[in-house]
Formats: C-alpha cells, sequence, structure tokens
C-alpha cells in the first residue's frame, strides 16, 4: 500500500475505504473455486444481452432464458468431446505449472506436509498441505488447481496432479 501511495494517492484513497477482501488475494475467500479474478465475465455477459434489455420484461426474460439455454447445450456438446476427467484449458494451465514446478524442491514432514523451496533461492518457501489440498501461496486454495509448489509436492508423493484438484474441472 505504501509503494501505491508513492505511485498513485488517489488509488490508494480508494483502496484504503474498501476492504480487504474485496481486492487483495491475500483475504479472498476459498470457498468459490474460480482463477477469474477480473470483470471481463460480466462484460461479456453484458454485450450478449444487449438485444434482450431493449425488451417488455417478460420477452427479456425468455430470450435470456432462451441464450442461457443455448449456451449451456454448447458448453454439454463440448464436454462430452474431453478425453478425461480435466477440460483442455485447465490441462493447458496445468502444462504451463509443470514446467515452473521442476524449478522446485520438495521437502516433506510427513505423507500430506510439504516444504516446497526453489532450488535456486532457499528464501522462496511455501508449505503445502496435500490433505486440505493448500498452499501457502493461496493459488491451490482459491482456484482448485494445484499451484506449482502443489505439483511439486504432488510429484514426490509419486501421484498425479490432474487427480488433486478441488472440483471436476
Amino acid at each position: 500500500m505504501n509503494e501505491m501511495k508513492v505511485i498513485d494517492e488517489n488509488a490508494y484513497e480508494w483502496l484504503a475505504k474498501k476492504h480487504e477482501n474485496q481486492w487483495s488475494r491475500a483475504y479472498f475467500s476459498t470457498s468459490p473455486k474460480s482463477d477469474i479474478l477480473l470483470n471481463n465475465m460480466c462484460e461479456t455477459f453484458y454485450s450478449i444481452i444487449l438485444d434482450a434489455r431493449e425488451k417488455p420484461v417478460i420477452d427479456m426474460f425468455e430470450t435470456l432464458r432462451n441464450l442461457l439455454m443455448a449456451r449451456f447445450q454448447v458448453n454439454r456438446e463440448k464436454v462430452k468431446k474431453w478425453k478425461g476427467r480435466i477440460c483442455p484449458n485447465i490441462k493447458d494451465v496445468l502444462t504451463k505449472i509443470y514446467m515452473v514446478a521442476v524449478r522446485y524442491f520438495p521437502m516433506n514432514s510427513d505423507e500430506m506436509h510439504y516444504q516446497i523451496s526453489r532450488s535456486d533461492d532457499i528464501r522462496d518457501q511455501h508449505s503445502v498441505d496435500l490433505s486440505i489440498r493448500s498452499c501457502s501461496c493461496r493459488r491451490y486454495d482459491l482456484t482448485g488447481i494445484p499451484c506449482k509448489h502443489a505439483v511439486c509436492a504432488i510429484w514426490c508423493k509419486k501421484e498425479d496432479p490432474k487427480m488433486m484438484s478441488n472440483k471436476r474441472l
């Protein structure tokens, strides 16, 4: 916050008035699992419903219902084509995480608890608890997708990170 105050006093004051759980990842709830932290979904939805907004209320709701039903059907058809239990987008995310996770070194304190440090910087350390699918970086907690630290710990157990997600991805 002090760095932000130096850069932009107005931004500092605006954020200072807000509760931390509205803008700081450190305070986000870990109950919903989503890696979408931007407003793009709302903007996309708004652009789709432009025509419906001008209609009378019942017609508007019927148009929205039909749009959503069509979208759900398209997504159901996509899911039928998946190979395995993880969607292709998440597979791509995991592939990128794997490439970074190889730089980390696991030390296990027991079967489910690990300390993960980067091989070239011992100060870069995180705690991973595989029993609750959690990492001190909080990315695993927030998204349900194993972060680079969790992937390192899962590999140490000789297990597949794709099987350690918090939900169907």
